[in-house]
């Protein structure tokens, strides 16, 4: 039987990150947007992920789409006054499957009341899960928002710097900078064996000196 719950995990997302998660490990923010552009844009500079909390427009939107093809054209769905089923269904799935499965899962639930709160609210109807609008089929994958919940999985994978410190050091040590790393110790391994030849030379001057010169002791 279709539906959210049974609906496939995106391809190439092998553990789809819950919000809760992203917030607990990455610390990352959480803001309502309306425009569905930007939806699971993350920021790495305010560590924030944009999220479309128009859920109930998104089900009415999708009721009135139901007897549609899913993979109906794009040029189609505009014709028609609507966007296309595929992309309202898919927006959904990503809201209440994979960053706040309210429905199945008690912490996402306490978050998600969390952010209806929050001084940024999200729209309260976001706690108002009662189920797929309608039944998807078996073979369900992203299309539209593959390649970001691809990036999210990927802050959750490799974690980005904790610092600036930690960010300095990784930036340049990164396989992008290696190059000029080792010009650098080049120069200064060149520049210390030549400082070290200078304090040679000068030892042999003063040894020189001292031979050529000896300092006469003083007589009685």
């Amino acid at each position: 039987m279709g539906g959210f719950e049974q609906a496939n995990v995106p391809e190439g997302v092998e553990t789809p990150p819950k919000a809760g998660k992203l917030h607990r490990r990455l610390k990352l923010e959480f803001v309502p947007t309306s425009d569905l552009a930007e939806h699971l844009v993350y920021n790495p500079k305010t560590k924030s992920l944009a999220v479309f909390h128009q859920v109930e427009w998104l089900k009415a939107q999708i009721r009135y789409t139901k007897d549609r093809k899913l993979d109906e054209a794009v040029e189609v769905s505009l014709a028609a006054g609507t966007l296309p089923p595929q992309l309202l269904d898919e927006t959904l799935y990503t809201i209440y499957v994979i960053l706040f499965p309210i429905g199945i899962n008690k912490k996402s639930l306490r978050f998600a009341k969390r952010l209806v709160r929050a001084e940024r609210p999200f729209d309260r109807n976001l706690l108002a899960y009662d189920g797929p609008v309608h039944k998807l089929p078996a073979n369900f994958k992203c299309v539209y928002w593959s390649r970001r919940l691809k990036a999210l999985q990927a802050l959750v994978e490799v974690r980005p710097p904790k610092n600036k410190i930690v960010s300095w050091f990784e930036r340049h040590t990164s396989e992008r900078n290696a190059l000029t790393v080792a010009i650098i110790g080049l120069f200064l391994s060149a520049l210390f064996g030549f400082l070290g030849l200078l304090v040679g030379i000068l030892q042999v001057v003063v040894s020189i000196q001292a031979w050529k010169y000896p300092v006469q002791g003083s007589s009685g």
